[in-house]
């Protein structure tokens, strides 16, 4: 057989080694891509490690600034606090002028104040702010109670830069049913917006009730049973049924308003008086702040099977704080709260 000419096999080889280079370039493509792959999933579980390692870790506070507020009143004049969602106006109740104050958090300076006309000549004694939407709930040295609420109006400008405006409205009133001073209260709504509130005054006398916005109003309701020493604290809860009065007799009384306001249907005694007292979000969980600076967690356990009313037994004890316990606020949003000290101590805690 004659020989292939000489071109042929240059042209073969030529190619040989073009598909030699293709299959090589190939090969590490693939493989980079498998290992690209293999590193951007790792990647990811860094991440989520990152990402996730804060929750096994205990919570974290610190402070944004430190500044008197101008103008602000002696601190037991301060009846309420809150601030918006986007911290850009705090706002508080100065009891003694009877006014509602908003300060930029910018330039620490008040912006707006609201004049409460509803209180008339009396003067706050004692005031709620709701965990959500800013609803606040205030009681008068002539025994009236006043709703009201705090209002944010967000717009954003041509270089989508956010504008908050504060705004304050009164939404209603309730009449005195005794000239005796409101001494503290406390509120909740329920998902359609009705507020039910619990009051004691001044004489000891003990009220609850419903308040619905723009619908006739219902004089307040007593409760009855005999509750020894002055009322330090009381909650309802957002359906207007179960109440809890606390005492400086060291005593905690639970009602069930709807299958007997008359009488306390448990009496609890305790080594210390509570000194402050809120629901966690649900208004299931109690939580309990004691003179000597106890914290803890209560919650309604049945007794029987078929009970439908439940005593409530201590969950948990939670860190305690160095001076009595004189605020307990609640989120809005997760089981979390805020306990003050007299002291100044704050501390944020979180039960399940």
């Amino acid at each position: 057989m004659p020989p292939a000419p000489a071109g042929r096999t240059l042209r073969r080889s030529a190619s040989a080694r073009r598909v030699k280079v293709i299959d090589r370039l190939a090969d590490i493509f693939i493989r980079a891509g498998g290992v690209g792959i293999i590193v951007i999933v790792a990647l990811i579980f860094v991440f989520l490690v990152v990402e996730t390692l804060p929750l096994f870790r205990g919570a974290r506070q610190q402070v944004v600034f430190e500044e008197p507020l101008p103008g602000a009143p002696a601190t037991d004049r301060i009846l309420a606090l809150g601030i918006d969602e986007y911290e850009s106006h705090l706002y508080y109740l100065d009891a003694a002028a009877g006014v509602v104050r908003f300060v930029d958090t910018a330039t620490r300076q008040t912006v707006q104040a609201f004049p409460l006309s509803s209180a008339g000549p009396g003067q706050v004694t004692a005031a709620y702010r709701l965990p959500a939407r800013d609803k606040l709930v205030l009681g008068t040295d002539d025994g009236r109670i006043l709703f009201a609420e705090a209002r944010f109006l967000v717009d954003y400008g041509e270089a989508a830069e956010r504008h908050v405006k504060p705004g304050f409205n009164e939404v209603g009133k309730l009449d005195a049913v005794s000239p005796s001073a409101i001494a503290t209260l406390h509120a909740r709504q329920n998902s359609t917006g009705d507020y039910f509130y619990a009051y004691a005054n001044a004489a000891g006398g003990v009220f609850t009730g419903k308040f619905v916005e723009d619908e006739p109003v219902d004089p307040p309701q007593a409760v009855g049973g005999a509750i020894a020493g002055k009322i330090t604290a009381l909650i309802i809860d957002y359906e207007g049924n179960k109440l809890f009065v606390a005492t400086d007799a060291r005593k905690l009384y639970q009602y069930y308003l709807d299958d007997n306001r008359e009488a306390a249907y448990r009496v609890y005694d305790f080594s210390a008086a509570i000194t402050a007292l809120d629901f966690l979000i649900g208004d299931a969980s109690l939580l309990l702040g004691f003179a000597d600076g106890a914290v803890e967690s209560w919650f309604g356990v049945r007794e029987h099977e078929t009970d439908t009313l439940k005593p409530i037994r201590r969950i948990h004890d939670l860190a305690r704080m160095p001076a009595a316990v004189t605020v307990i606020q609640p989120s809005a949003r997760d089981k979390g709260f805020v306990v003050g000290a007299a002291d100044g101590t704050i501390k944020l805690n979180f039960t399940t």
